[in-house]
């Protein structure tokens, strides 16, 4: 059988290879572009994503806690710390109920034009003792301060000079001193060296051991 065109050939393949036709039987028969009015393939159904398992999930949360402790890190300490303010611990109960003890205080360098009545000064006093009073008069002449404890039991005024003041308190966090301490001490190096390596550690294991697992889910 000749044919004058392969429209009429495919035309004729199609109606004996077709189901029902000569040689037919039941099998599905492909799609084919050159009928008129033939329906276009059924649309693929889109693979399901791949659902995280839990030690991706961890991996995760221990990369956003890893994240979320850097950037503390950076511009609760590293920033400041930059900008000459000092981190002290407090270590006397003069300045309760606002400044417990081992709270942890962020001293910024200020001005003395710019210090004020009600102002809390942190000083330094020739034995080497850093103690943080609050301001109750200024002497702009005389480049003096006379500061006080707030607590009952705290202790009385006391007239400072300017060229003692440390700086003036601008942020506090309660109980936050005490882990400063450990780590300004003996063993504060030790300390940090083995919190930095036990990060690291539970983050690239949970990170490897998440990429083997996947690996092996892709190839089953």
């Amino acid at each position: 059988m000749e044919f004058r065109s392969l429209e009429e050939f495919d035309r004729a393949f199609f109606a004996r290879y077709a189901p029902g036709g000569a040689h037919g039987g039941e099998q599905p028969v492909a799609y084919d572009p050159f009928l008129r009015g033939a329906a276009p393939p059924p649309a693929e159904e889109p693979a399901e994503p791949e659902r995280p398992g839990p030690l991706q999930t961890f991996n995760a949360v221990v990369s956003c806690a890893i994240i979320a402790l850097l950037a503390i890190g950076l511009l609760g300490f590293a920033v400041p710390l930059a900008f000459g303010v000092k981190l002290l611990n407090v270590t006397r109960d003069s300045m309760q109920p606002d400044y417990p003890v081992n709270s942890l205080l962020w001293v910024a360098p200020t001005k003395y034009e710019k210090i004020s009545i009600g102002d809390d000064v942190t000083y330094l006093l020739p034995s080497g003792a850093s103690p943080t009073l609050r301001v109750i008069d200024v002497n702009r002449e005389e480049l003096t301060l006379t500061v006080q404890g707030i607590n009952d039991g705290g202790r009385d005024e006391e007239l400072i000079q300017y060229s003692q003041v440390m700086g003036v308190v601008r942020f506090h966090i309660h109980g936050l001193g005490r882990p400063l301490a450990a780590l300004n001490g003996e063993s504060g190096a030790l300390i940090t060296t083995a919190v930095v390596l036990g990060i690291a550690l539970l983050w690239g294991g949970t990170f490897f051991l998440s990429k083997l697992k996947g690996g092996k889910r892709k190839k089953a």
